[in-house]
């Protein structure tokens, strides 16, 4: 992103906030003292209204989440907190159709975070989109969740009409508390094994009583890493964060309130805690799949087997590397921005900012709404590409560079670089909600760069994988609802979103337009509900999700008759087209017998136009030449989704309560597509119709059980398990190959009272060893790779809290 755009987009969206400031400057004195209704925030300073209800915002404005016709999942921060959910991997735990992995591009580390809903997985774009506070962000904003956060929010189905853009499959929104009017501390404190310590510390204090509040939080996380690297002892999946963050609100008049957030995050982490499979320097595979020509294993079939301690090793960083390709001696290599460190693993530094405007017109109950957000993320990781130890493999080549020096074994170690910035702005105006016709209406402007960057060192010489030029996506929307009380039971709403999106592609030096994309969509979602009594209500739903599409890059150097004659034969252009999902939906919520509250939905949607990665022949301009291999994207998938979840609460006396949630979703493919990588795994082109989606486990639940009694008038002491089960998760779309299931139990106790709490707790108290995920790819050392997420082993550990 430019000095000049970042100049225009500040301006914008500060410009769109005075607006609202200057349209109600004149007014504040007189809603001082007028009777109008309050406003409706973005956040909410409590997670609860004034029945005890707890208030949600996935339609984008304030309501109960029992009378939300969305399947939504929602964690409060004191749930946050009992449950030790510090993480989206601990979230997806207590939340049915979640599935999150740290496993990407062949990496184990934070690097990357991969969200899943309901099993709706695209290979090459995000299904699920992340929002702070109703303004978008990166997915690794929640491996830091904190004492900040006053509720997560995970939506399911797609909310593109509500949220727009990648929220595909689902979204999830975390929604920050506001600072409260008087002066308070907290600390957050949790030691354990592995040489865990997580502290954080926050103040909050009044700067205008009633007017103006603040609170600053600050957090420093350590973590030793549970495995060894078989190659030098060092540990694998040590990470560390830093973290502060502020947030101010100004509340002037009861109409009218400003909060402003902003964060500094800084990660350094080791290598991840992952193996490598692949059949060099030892075949770590169990069967020959069908595509070895000598007969020798060549995959997994079946469970995948625990690898053993003496193979997770790797050689990541070496002196040759950090010489010739961080500190880029040679001179070969034009990183995208001064690298961080020569040590292997992550570094990551982040800004991530956003600015609310509410303003409820005096004399009326419309609230006019701004949001400006604004986020940047650099990232570097050094990792061994191949993935494996192979110091015992010497290296005999020449090298092809002068001045070249390489390791003395066989080694593959590179550098990747990934540089985002994202700029967003949203104006809405909503109508009050004690009336029978509610409506919204709004506009919204985004802006994602992002430059990727990627070298590494082979045995005799430096590589430049990309070039680091930039690529742009532009999406403007317009977006509105309205929901309508047909009777005091029945009402009927209706959303809808048209988005226009731009995609670019740069060479980077000089920079000059290399390719260009637009599409437009319109994504509606339409919903009945029926409100039995207060506390029970059915809904049925029918919405439409819209995900990005992308460029056909290999496409580019064609000449004009080699392009005609994939555009006429195979229907392939320079661009492929947004997937849609077509979902059906119908379900209840309700509260039964003032002790069982419960949520269910059962859900079908069609998936079209899914991008299909493809290996296509093009004639040769040269003639009598043979044909030219092109890989492209194709929008030939079509797959069924299908499923149920259900969650819910019994409090089945004052001293004990149960939690309880299942997710059910399987996602078929309901066409054959190609499949180019099989060829190696199975000797097989094609994916027939019938095989599940690789995404994550169809089914999964979660049964909680709390019992607690006074100890004293001020204390209160409780005990807590935990068990959590997750089936299969299949490594690629052939489903030969699967992590097992996972059971594991989680206990805990402890006392707590108004101001303070301290916990024990043990996780995986069984010790289960199952990956944690797992990622089909090719290795250097020749054919097929698996990246493996290692088991997150038993671990305890104590927390204490405390605030006054």
């Amino acid at each position: 992103m430019t000095t000049k755009f970042r100049e225009k987009a500040f301006k914008f969206g500060l410009g769109g906030s005075l607006v609202a400031l200057a349209l109600a400057v004149p007014h504040l004195a007189q809603a001082q003292g007028a009777d109008t209704a309050p406003p409706a925030p973005e956040s909410a300073t409590a997670d609860k209204g004034a029945d005890n209800a707890i208030v949600v915002t996935a339609r984008r404005r304030e309501e109960s989440l029992l009378e939300t016709p969305v399947t939504l999942s929602v964690m409060t921060d004191e749930n946050l907190a009992k449950l030790n959910v510090d993480d989206v991997l601990d979230l997806q735990a207590f939340t049915p159709g979640l599935f999150a992995q740290q496993t990407a591009s062949g990496r184990t580390d934070r690097s990357r975070t991969v969200l899943y809903i309901r099993n709706i997985k695209d290979t090459l774009n995000p299904t699920v989109s992340v929002f702070l506070d109703g303004a978008p962000v990166n997915a690794d904003l929640l491996n830091n969740l904190g004492s900040d956060v006053a509720r997560i929010e995970v939506l399911k189905g797609p909310q593109s009409a509500a949220f727009g853009r990648q929220s595909f499959a689902g979204a999830m929104n975390i929604v920050t508390s506001d600072p409260g009017n008087d002066l308070h501390f907290s600390f957050d404190g949790r030691a354990g094994a592995y040489d865990l310590v997580d502290v954080r510390g926050s103040i909050e204090t009044p700067i205008i009583k009633d007017v103006m509040a603040l609170r600053v939080t600050a957090r420093r996380y350590s973590y030793g890493g549970q495995y060894t690297n078989s190659f030098d002892g060092s540990a694998l999946g040590e990470q560390s964060t830093r973290s502060i963050n502020g947030t101010l609100v100004i509340t002037p008049a009861s109409n009218f309130k400003v909060k402003a957030f902003g964060m500094l995050l800084e990660d350094k982490d080791g290598p991840g805690s992952g193996a490598f499979a692949s059949q060099q320097p030892s075949n770590l595979f169990n069967c020959n799949a069908g595509g070895s020509a000598d007969g020798s294993n060549n995959w997994f079939c079946g469970k995948i087997p625990l690898i053993k301690a003496a193979d997770i090793g790797q050689n990541p960083a070496t002196p040759a590397f950090g010489d010739q390709v961080v500190n880029n001696s040679l001179g070969v290599i034009d990183p995208i921005f001064t690298p961080f460190t020569t040590l292997p693993g992550m570094e990551r530094r982040e800004y991530v900012t956003n600015l609310i405007v509410d303003w409820t017109v005096p004399g009326t109950d419309i609230t006019l709404s701004s949001l400006t957000g604004y986020n940047r993320t650099r990232n570097q990781v050094n990792q061994d590409l191949d993935g494996r130890d192979t110091s015992m493999l010497p290296n005999t080549t020449t090298p092809a560079i002068p001045g070249f020096v390489g390791d003395p074994y066989i080694n593959y170690p590179d550098m990747v670089m990934g540089s985002d910035e994202n700029f967003s702005q949203e104006f809405r105006a909503t109508s009050g909600s004690n009336q029978p016709l509610r409506w919204m209406i709004g506009v919204n402007y985004f802006k994602l760069s992002n430059r990727s960057y990627v070298a590494g060192m082979f045995p005799n010489l430096v590589v430049p994988f990309t070039d680091g030029s930039l690529n742009t996506l532009v999406d403007k929307s317009v977006f509105g609802s309205l929901s309508y009380d047909v009777t005091d039971e029945l009402t009927l709403n209706l959303e809808g979103r048209y988005i226009q999106e731009e995609l670019t592609t740069y060479f980077r030096d000089p920079k000059t337009i290399r390719d260009r994309g637009k599409y437009n969509r319109f994504v509606p979602r339409v919903s009945l509900q029926y409100q039995f009594d207060p506390d029970m209500m059915a809904y049925a739903t029918y919405s439409k999700g819209m995900n990005k599409g992308g460029f056909n890059l290999s496409v580019l150097p064609l000449t004009d008759a080699q392009r005609a004659y994939l555009a006429e034969q195979v229907d392939v252009t320079n661009i492929y087209k947004p997937a849609s999902l077509d979902n059906y939906e119908v379900g209840f919520k309700g509260t039964l017998f003032n002790a069982l509250t419960l949520s269910a939905a059962v859900f079908y949607a069609k998936w079209k136009d899914q991008a299909i990665s493809n290996s296509l022949q093009v004639p040769n301009s040269v003639e009598g030449a043979s044909d030219i291999g092109v890989s492209v994207t194709q929008n030939t998938g079509r797959s069924t989704v299908k499923g149920a979840e259900i969650e819910g609460n019994l409090r089945a006396s004052d001293n004990l309560t149960f939690d309880f949630n299942a997710g059910y979703s399987k996602v078929t493919l309901d066409t054959d597509i190609p499949c180019a990588s099989c060829v190696a795994i199975s000797g097989n082109d094609t994916v027939y119709a019938g095989a599940i989606n690789p995404a994550g486990p169809v089914f999964s639940s979660n049964v909680g059980a709390e019992y607690g009694f006074a100890v004293s008038d001020e204390y209160r002491w409780f005990v807590r398990a935990d068990y959590a089960h997750r089936s299969r998760v299949y490594l690629t779309y052939e489903n030969l190959a699967w992590i097992g299931d996972q059971d594991t139990v989680n206990l805990r106790t402890g006392l707590t009272s108004e101001n303070i709490s301290l916990q024990l707790y043990v996780n995986n108290v069984f010790d289960n060893r199952t990956y944690g995920a797992a990622q089909a790819t090719t290795s250097l050392l020749g054919g097929n790779g698996v990246a493996l997420s290692m088991p997150t082993k038993r671990e305890g550990g104590v927390r204490l809290r405390f605030g006054f």
